[in-house]
């Protein structure tokens, strides 16, 4: 399926530049945003800064009522040193080293996320008397990137922790999750919603009066399969938590991959191709190593040419990047013309989780980025 932004850029466009590079389109970026602010004020949104922390993108942001939400020093620097207000920023995070909540605190973060005893320990100690959002863990088996393993805690663990804040010094204001990256379906934000409500709940029957509820990411990109739109998604969120939570809830979302994923068009170079057996193999300048690492995960990507060999008869393809490793292997089965060394490809929704995720490994270029 060839996604739909490949036609928004002239083939010009996609021809001038050195290749590996990453260009984002404006107009998708503003018809992405305005999808989200459209839900505004009900619905604060900040952007997820690790899906793509590309300078002009964040400076993009600014201006078109999206917060930032940061997880390291870096980023928080980073969102900081372009102007973002110190009101603009969330980190999310619930596993945060002391060096960044300490420097968090110092310029005025005053909520945290936590879903262990010794994170509010930490946070007693580096950030007191600070907000505190409870991580639930949620289903994420709607999710094409689950990230239910790493952190989140069951309700009555939940709660626990909650008062244990409350207990020393920090102030309980409301719960976070996350259904996974790339979520397509609908059915894992009302189940998330329900599971949260639950515990608040319990945490009011403890004296804990909370007032705030972060959903996460989990918006979708279009890679290759239909996925609810964003509007779709956050009509669900807000119908769900009109019915669960008390009037005057804050509600907010964190969306990455769901505001920059489908903006982003990666474009690289054919370097060679080869026969291998009864296999066709065509080597990319751009792979695994520097900006296609999610094919990993078996998340996959349109791929097209953009030197005019759509007419020649077309086959299947093992697609592999420029390094040395075989483990550099982008897709095993990619319906392509026949391409030569110097040939273009385009490579769609690279918005997200592309250069953020890039190396240098074996002397590979990382994608420059640019807005046009």
């Amino acid at each position: 399926m060839q996604h739909p932004l490949y036609a928004t850029f002239e083939r010009e466009k996609l021809l001038r530049r050195r290749t590996p590079h990453l260009l984002m389109s404006r107009r998708t970026l503003q018809e992405k945003a305005a999808e989200f602010t459209s839900f505004a004020p009900r619905v604060q949104t900040l952007y997820s800064v690790k899906a793509n922390p590309a300078p002009q993108l964040l400076a993009f942001f600014m201006g078109l009522d999206i917060g930032y939400e940061v997880s390291s020093l870096v980023e928080l620097r980073r969102v900081l040193s372009l102007g973002a207000l110190v009101e603009q920023v969330s980190t999310s995070n619930p596993v945060k080293s002391p060096e960044f909540i300490r420097y968090a605190y110092r310029r005025g973060l005053s909520e945290y996320v936590m879903d262990s005893s010794e994170e509010v320990r930490k946070l007693a100690r580096y950030a007191p008397d600070s907000g505190v959002l409870v991580r639930l863990a949620v289903d994420n088996t709607e999710s094409a990137w689950p990230l239910d393993e790493k952190y989140g805690v069951e309700p009555a663990e939940a709660v626990e922790l909650l008062l244990d804040a409350r207990d020393r010094g920090l102030q309980p204001q409301g719960i976070t999750f996350h259904v996974g990256s790339q979520c397509t379906g609908l059915a894992s934000w009302r189940a998330a919603l329900e599971k949260s409500a639950e515990v608040w709940r319990q945490a009011a029957g403890q004296g804990v009066a909370l007032t705030a509820l972060n959903v996460g990411g989990g918006f979708a990109a279009h890679h290759t399969e239909e996925v609810p739109t964003i509007t779709e998604s956050l009509q669900t969120i807000v119908s769900c938590a009109d019915e669960l939570f008390p009037p005057g809830t804050e509600l907010r979302a964190e969306p990455g991959r769901g505001l920059v994923g489908d903006a982003g068009v990666l474009v690289a170079s054919v370097i060679g191709t080869a026969r291998r057996g009864s296999q066709d193999w065509v080597y990319l300048d751009a792979g695994v190593f520097n900006g296609l690492m999610e094919t990993v995960g078996g998340l996959p990507y349109s791929i097209v040419p953009v030197n005019g060999r759509e007419q020649r008869p077309e086959g299947t393809w093992v697609v592999a990047g420029p390094t040395c490793d075989s483990f550099d292997v982008v897709s095993r089965e990619t319906m392509l013309p026949q391409l030569s060394a110097g040939d273009r490809v385009a490579i769609t929704p690279a918005g997200a989780y592309t250069t953020s995720y890039a190396s240098h490994f074996n002397g590979a270029y990382i994608p420059r980025t640019y807005l046009d």
